[in-house]
């Protein structure tokens, strides 16, 4: 509909402006044509006035002054007025009408004839009110010899092409058709080399401007509509790629954001927010997962970090502090930066969060704390004992055999216990390294686990422990890492033989459930306290020294620490089952691959 409304203004348009273009050209035309019709007719007119100056002179004698008479015998047009003017004045004839009625004709609005009374040829256009028409007169003296004995004059009706009814008649009526017939072609053209394409272009820049930038336009030719629908193509093509390279851009920053570890909130400057990450989702822990447009102080409950923000000077250098958050009964230590632009468009940026989660680092550095403090106290007490030994020697208290035999054991078993501390540090220093790569073969499990097993049941033989080596049926060829196993292995059985009386029996055994091998340690002891069964994998954590049945026996803390990092980086998991007074199991479950 709207296409039928522009074509119906387009061909108004163009009948319009053809009209005006016809009335002005047949104006331009028309004035120039009167100007020589007249300029033709008035020389006839005046050549005829000539002839019949002459006839009349001719006659003027032998009429015997009845020019009455003589004017009608001429033959005229009905339109042709002959009139004939004495020197007094008085009319002496007129072919239509009596002279003897009509009034003197020396009167200064008659200009035709005192022209003519002068030897000239007077000419004067004036109305006349008997007909009602513009009228041309015409006035040649005539001469008697040399004398002027009056005045021949014609009259005409001032005659232009428009006084020609048929061609007024023929030119109204086709001149709408031409108007017509003209503006239906010029319509079609401009619908077909102007408005078709134009059309199309309209249609391929709202496409455009709607988001479809693979719209385009047709570009035949070298006249302005191909140059404008170029021009739209070259745009289109510029938009796209800014777009493209726009969404890029847009799409590296949300990678880049969504992947880092610290947690990111942008804040707008109705402190909305405008982006969450998943780091920040996960330290936040905001009710609803749609966060987008809320208010900060909706989505951030934790006034430390809310109040951080707000702290912040607008335009300032970030500003930033530790703060600490419990979540579901954990407590979190957070590195919190702020900062807040100074400017910001519409609808953009206008300040940041930035929540580093340094929970870990401050476990660590606690742990780190406590080892070199748990490291100092183990220490401590061998060295102490060894400076005693040193110095009892010293002063002579080991002259006799008896106190320098029990000096001498007092050495030898602080000096073992720090062998076995440095060893256990430097175990425990290798499986808690992240860096430790893996140097997997292949393990025969049961000869594996008998020929580490050796020499702890030559320790239990001495103890008079019952030691039983149960080995897994068929056997099997694990692909682990031997290093791990062994010190996994070592300290559980290590402990066993260490804390278990005189008559109690050791069992370790092998079996397999499924894709998993179990390697389990038990003994008949005494048992773990409940209380202490959560701390036993902790560094340096000891239980009661009386579980052992001999007060001098203490190990380091770090055997079950050993076992736990040890299994953690296999992939495997240590479990322990103990009842206070009874015994202890610890289970390996390890994966076959």
């Amino acid at each position: 509909m709207k296409r039928y409304n522009h074509i119906f203004k387009v061909y108004l348009s163009s009948a319009l402006g053809i009209t005006l273009a016809l009335v002005l050209s047949v104006l331009l035309i028309y004035y120039p044509l009167e100007k020589q019709y007249q300029q033709e007719h008035n020389k006839d007119f005046d050549a005829q006035l000539r002839i019949l100056r002459h006839t009349i002179e001719n006659q003027w004698a032998i009429s015997n002054g009845n020019i009455q008479g003589l004017v009608k015998s001429i033959p005229l047009a009905d339109n042709i007025r002959l009139t004939v003017v004495g020197a007094d004045g008085k009319v002496l004839g007129d072919n239509q009408s009596d002279p003897m009625d009509m009034e003197n004709h020396f009167t200064p609005e008659r200009s035709e004839l005192t022209q003519a009374m002068k030897g000239q040829l007077g000419d004067a256009t004036r109305w006349s009110e008997t007909i009602k028409r513009r009228l041309r007169y015409t006035a040649l003296p005539i001469y008697q010899g040399e004398q002027i004995i009056g005045v021949v004059r014609l009259s005409q009706p001032v005659e232009t092409p428009a006084d020609n009814k048929e061609f007024v008649g023929q030119t109204a009526a086709w001149l709408p058709v031409v108007v017509l017939l003209s503006a239906g072609i010029a319509t079609a053209l401009i619908e077909r080399f102007w408005y078709a394409p134009l059309r199309k272009i309209t249609t391929a820049a709202r496409a455009i401007a709607d988001g479809n930038l693979d719209a385009r336009t047709v570009t035949i030719g070298t006249n302005e509509m191909a140059r404008m629908g170029r021009a739209l193509n070259d745009m289109r093509d510029h938009l796209a790629r800014q777009i493209s390279r726009s969404n890029t851009q847009r799409d590296n920053l949300m990678q880049t954001v969504a992947n880092l570890r610290e947690g990111v909130l942008a804040i707008d400057a109705g402190d909305c927010i405008v982006l969450m990450n998943e780091a920040a989702m996960n330290i936040i822990h905001p009710d609803d997962a749609r966060v987008q447009g809320k208010h900060l102080q909706a989505v951030v409950r934790y006034a430390d970090i809310v109040d951080i923000y707000y702290e912040t000077p607008a335009g300032g250098s970030p500003a930033g502090r530790q703060v600490t958050i419990n979540y579901l009964g954990q407590t979190h230590h957070l590195e919190v930066y702020a900062h807040r632009f100074g400017t910001t468009g519409q609808d953009g940026i206008a300040g940041l969060i930035v929540l580093h989660d340094v929970t870990a680092l401050v476990r660590t550095a606690a742990m780190k704390s406590e080892f070199v403090a748990n490291a100092s106290h183990e220490l401590r007490t061998p060295v102490a004992t060894l400076r005693a030994a040193v110095d009892s020697l010293q002063e002579g208290d080991g002259e006799h055999p008896r106190d320098r035999a029990r000096l001498i054991d007092i050495l030898h078993r602080q000096v073992g216990r720090l062998e076995e501390m440095t060893r256990d540090l430097l175990d425990l220093q290798i499986v808690e390294n992240d860096r430790y790569r893996l140097q997997c073969e292949d393990v025969q499990l049961n000869s594996f686990i008998q020929t580490l097993a050796e020499p702890y049941a030559v320790r239990a033989e001495e103890k008079k422990l019952t030691f039983q080596l149960v080995p897994v049926n068929p056997s099997i060829i694990l692909q682990t890492d031997r290093r791990l196993l062994s010190l996994i292995v070592q300290n559980l059985l290590d402990n066993a033989v260490k804390f278990t009386a005189s008559g109690d029996t050791i069992i370790c055994r092998l079996t397999r459930e499924e894709d998993v091998v179990c390697i389990s340690v038990e003994d008949t002891g005494c048992g773990i306290r409940p209380e202490d069964q959560k701390r036993v994998f902790e560094r340096f954590y000891q239980a009661d020294v009386s579980r052992s049945g001999d007060a001098r026996i203490r190990g380091t803390g770090l055997g079950l620490a050993i076992v736990k990092h040890a299994a953690e980086q296999l992939g495997a998991q240590v479990q322990l089952q103990s009842t206070f007074g009874k015994g202890t199991i610890v289970e390996l479950r390890l994966p076959l691959e």
